[in-house]
């Protein structure tokens, strides 16, 4: 591996972003090369004992900035969210924004890390001083209609805001949140 970073959620749970080797990675406007480049393609996973999930899949580069931005946002301010807002339903709640069923997006949006490559939002916010990470899934036909063959796992919005279920919810402690952002603020010179 190029680059194998491991954000550890708990002692069971964690997040890895990597970047393989010259012949197996993908890389953005470039050939493949033997060192690692800002626009190498870098898969994002959560990996704990009973469940793995792709979070993301983007070029190194973004995928560091965004995890950066929202570490340095939560370490910095006590509330990155609204106060209404309750621990373990932002996912909910960004649901809601997307679906203009409610109109408070812009500090919703503050809190996803990652969320447009695949089905699943990664969200890390604070709550009176407390930090949380939450990786929820996101509701599949926002932008298109279910097909034939998702007829029978189709369900409304409504439905999903009801059922709405975090795979992952968790509070962190600061100094776990510092040392992501140094291991982001290490990679980010590298580039």
């Amino acid at each position: 591996m190029q680059l194998d970073a491991r954000f550890a959620i708990d002692k069971k749970t964690r997040i890895t972003i990597t970047v393989p080797e010259k012949y197996d990675k993908e890389t953005h406007y470039y050939e493949p090369g033997d060192t690692i480049h800002a626009f190498d393609v870098s898969p994002v996973r959560l990996i704990s004992t009973n469940i793995c999930l792709d979070l993301y899949r983007e070029h190194i580069r973004e995928t560091i900035t965004m995890l950066h931005a929202t570490t340095y946002a939560v370490l910095t301010h006590d509330n990155t969210l609204p106060a209404y807002i309750s621990p373990g339903t932002v996912g909910k709640e960004l649901e809601k924004c997307t679906n203009n069923i409610s109109a408070d997006s812009n500090t919703i949006y503050q809190a996803l890390v990652w969320g447009h490559c695949v089905p699943i939002n990664t969200l890390l916010y604070s709550i009176n001083r407390a930090i949380y990470i939450e990786i929820a899934p996101a509701y599949r036909w926002l932008f298109t209609q279910a097909s034939p063959k998702e007829r029978y796992i189709y369900h409304p919005i409504e439905v999903y805001l009801r059922t709405y279920k975090p795979h992952i919810f968790k509070r962190l402690s600061h100094d776990t949140v510092e040392q992501w952002h140094t291991t982001c603020c290490n990679i980010l010179q590298s580039l």
